[in-house]
């Protein structure tokens, strides 16, 4: 058995940060990644303070690379009929306030960053094209690629596989996920094709029953990243979160809603999109910490606690937990697996509470009637305060 070692099975954002986390701490760690090689995959996201803060402080947060924008505000209107229904200040304010930036970037960008920080690390080896085939808690792994199969024991294993992860349904007496009946469409357009009056550098959010709408720059604001999501009920999940659909699809929705947005619609596919669907599933969400870690194993990331993307928070609690496991590994040195355990009991209710926010934002998002009058309201009289979240950015 190796000493003080780790292994993270997957290499996405959860897995790159927290293989990143425990190797600044001198753990020998193992990432084992299922993909060949690593690529540019994904869209835009929105990376809030609580999630910028911890990138600064580790050090990884190199801006040629990230690419990001920074966005003035967040505007919110009426998908329906275009109205202006709030603001809320970013630039400047928001790094005010909580001490970090508000950025929307590129996944493959950020990927980019932690994978950079990664191989920088002597304390890692990265294994790709490797399938765990299967995950004990004792903390033996059985893994194989293109050289052989291997059966190795470590102190412990964080499983950051996302939110189909086979290690995670096993953990959960072989529960599946399951269909959340949520759809997300997603574009990424040149910018400099759009109009100009298209492409302010803001996060543009529209409301309406069943749907809403959010864009914004990413890569130092050359791409539009354009995110249509809805309810549809008669959708199931699929495991590529990343499918091509007929734009016919997107026309459907796009029928109900305003002109100003129709024709944003309109310039998104004149600048040549090609929409991608995303066939939301979920889990159950999280109700103590032992969900989370079990002996030797600790679920990160979408694998212990997927949420819908009404907080724009997936990211940024993946890099939380690698935060915080690298908090109690700090610790804790010569006790990893109660490292583990501790992480857990430090994560369990905050990704909880971003869960239930994202669920509730769902249904304010999409409200229709008195709920979305009420809505409305709220942050006519509140402004800013009421679209704010110091509980979420102060984290």
């Amino acid at each position: 058995m190796n000493t003080n070692s780790l292994v993270v099975a997957g290499g996405g954002i959860a897995g790159l940060a927290s293989a990143y986390a425990a190797g600044k701490r001198r753990l020998r760690v193992t990432l084992l990644e299922q993909a060949p090689a690593f690529g540019e995959v994904g869209a835009g996201i929105q990376l809030g303070p609580n999630a910028t803060r911890r990138l600064k402080k580790w050090g990884v947060l190199n801006l040629k690379t990230l690419q990001p924008s920074e966005p003035e505000a967040l505007q919110i209107r009426s998908a329906t009929d275009g109205r202006d229904l709030g603001s809320l200040r970013l630039r400047g304010r928001v790094k005010t306030h909580y001490g970090a930036p508000y950025y929307t970037v590129h996944r493959a960008d950020l990927h980019q960053v932690l994978l950079d920080a990664v191989q920088a690390c002597e304390d890692i080896d990265i294994r790709t094209g490797a399938t765990v085939r299967n995950c004990e808690v004792t903390g033996s792994v059985a893994w194989r690629d293109g050289f052989g199969d291997y059966l190795e024991r470590f102190d412990a294993i964080v499983n950051a596989q996302g939110i189909w992860s086979q290690i995670r349904t096993e953990a959960l007496g072989g529960v599946a996920p399951t269909w959340t009946g949520h759809v997300a469409y997603r574009a990424l357009v040149p910018a400099a094709a759009l109009p100009e009056k298209f492409r302010q550098p803001n996060v543009g959010v529209w409301l309406g029953p069943d749907l809403h709408v959010v864009h914004y720059p990413v890569r130092d604001s050359s791409l539009f990243n354009m995110v249509l999501l809805v309810e549809a009920p008669s959708r199931a999940p699929t495991q590529d979160w990343s499918l091509s659909c007929d734009r016919a699809e997107v026309d459907h929705w796009v029928a109900r809603m305003h002109g100003s947005l129709r024709e944003l619609f309109d310039a998104v596919n004149a600048a040549g999109a090609d929409w991608r669907l995303w066939a939301l599933a979920g889990r159950a969400h999280v109700s103590s910490f032992d969900e989370l870690y079990d002996d030797h194993l600790l679920h990160v990331g979408d694998a212990a606690h997927p949420m819908l993307p009404y907080l724009a928070q997936g990211a940024a609690m993946a890099i939380e937990d690698a935060d915080a496991l690298g908090a109690m590994l700090t610790r804790y040195p010569h006790a990893v697996k109660f490292a583990l355990r501790e992480t857990a009991r430090m994560r369990w209710e905050r990704v909880r509470q971003v869960q239930d926010r994202a669920k509730r934002n769902a249904m304010i998002f999409h409200a229709s009637g008195l709920v979305a009058a009420g809505r409305d309201w709220a942050m006519a009289m509140g402004k800013e305060a009421t679209i704010d979240m110091p509980w979420l950015y102060n984290y």
